[in-house]
Formats: C-alpha cells, structure tokens, sequence
C-alpha cells in the first residue's frame, strides 16, 4: 500500500450570498449582498452580508449570530440558539437589533458550508427576510 501523507486543505476565506427583502414603513427593498463573512466569536457562530451603497464606508448589513460552534442544523429563534439578528441601514452606522427572529440553519460537513434563512422584526418596525449560503470561514 502506497504511504499517503495527510493532506491539510487551505483555508476557504467566505464567499456565498444573502439575498431578500427588508421592509421599512411596509415597503419592501430588495437586499443583494456583495459580499458575505463568517466567523467564529466567543464559542459562537457568526455571519453577515453587507451590501453596499452609495456611502462606501456605510453598507447595509444583516448580521446573524447563533449560540454555539458545534449547533446542528435547525430551526431557532431569540428564545433558543439564536443570539442576536442585527439589521444596519444604508447610510447608518446604528445597528438595529432584531426583537423576533427565526433563523433557518443549516450546516454540512466536512465543507466548511452554511445556508438557511432569516426572518427577523426589529424594534423600529423593520422587516427581515433573507436566504443565505455561505462557504468557509475565517
């Protein structure tokens, strides 16, 4: 038998999408992402899009963090695994947290891979829901 050595695969750095809607004032935009990120911080999980804008330095962003690295594909909501959904407007550097979320998660293995869907209200009345698939991580 021929002596194989371990193989040892690069770091995958994030790409993917998320893509959907939030609703301001009850009117719908659509939200793109031009790019995507995951991570893992303080034994969590976390994972955004940002999309940009006419300000640079000012994108939308949908960011998602659920309890736990190891959390098997499910169903969560803020009262389960799901730690925060924060939603940033275009324009605005003010993070506006969700007040209900219920975040479809899904997880394969042993591609560092992610998808699902988010659907989250935040306190100032807006409405999320997005699609999200994202390979690597950081």
């Amino acid at each position: 038998m021929p002596n194989v050595p371990n193989i040892v695969l690069p770091k995958i750095s994030p790409f993917g999408s998320m893509v959907g809607a939030v609703t301001t004032g009850g009117v719908p935009s659509i939200f793109i992402s031009t790019s995507v990120y995951r991570d893992e911080q303080s034994g969590n999980i976390r994972f955004f899009g940002r999309m940009e804008g006419s300000d640079p330095l000012a994108p939308a962003i949908i960011q998602v963090e659920i309890k736990g690295v190891d959390t098997p594909s499910g169903t969560y909501t803020l009262a389960d695994k799901v730690v925060s959904v924060t939603y940033v407007p275009h324009g605005s550097t003010q993070g506006r947290p969700a007040v209900s979320a219920e975040v479809l998660f899904i997880t394969s293995g042993p591609i560092v891979w992610i998808r699902g869907r988010v659907e989250a209200k935040t306190r100032e009345g807006n409405g999320i829901d997005v699609v999200y698939n994202i390979f690597g991580k950081v």
